[in-house]
């Protein structure tokens, strides 16, 4: 005899219930994503306005600092930093100094002998008299 299963109507309407909220989830993000999107895009813009204006404030102030208009400058010594702004930098090293090496002598080239080994200028070796 064969059986036939009821199908089980709370555990699918969970599943939908599930599926839903995931749905409404997803959509949440991707409306938080678009709004980060937008604000990100409007902070660059005004980010490459700053540096606009900034380049051509100091373009004016250029124009205006050249020499030879207006009074003439008078040379001064630069600014001395502070002691503490001098304490908190590393101390200079000075480089230090290489002992000078004497240069090697020329190796002769190949198949020459060097003049050392001339064969007339080497001692020979002392002879044993055998009994």
């Amino acid at each position: 005899m064969k059986t036939t299963k009821k199908p089980n109507t709370k555990a699918n309407a969970d599943l939908l219930a599930v599926a839903a909220a995931a749905e409404k989830m997803v959509e949440a993000a991707r409306k938080r994503a678009r709004l980060a999107k937008a604000q990100f895009k409007q902070a660059r813009k005004a980010l490459k306005q700053a540096k606009k204006a900034a380049k051509a404030a100091r373009k004016q102030a250029k124009a205006l600092k050249k020499p030879g208009q207006g009074k003439a400058k008078q040379k001064s010594k630069p600014a001395r930093p502070s002691a503490a702004a001098r304490s908190s930098a590393p101390p200079k090293r000075a480089p230090k100094k290489r002992a000078a090496v004497a240069p090697k002598a020329a190796k002769p080239a190949a198949g020459q002998q060097s003049p050392s080994a001339a064969p007339g200028s080497a001692t020979p070796p002392p002879v044993i008299p055998t009994v």
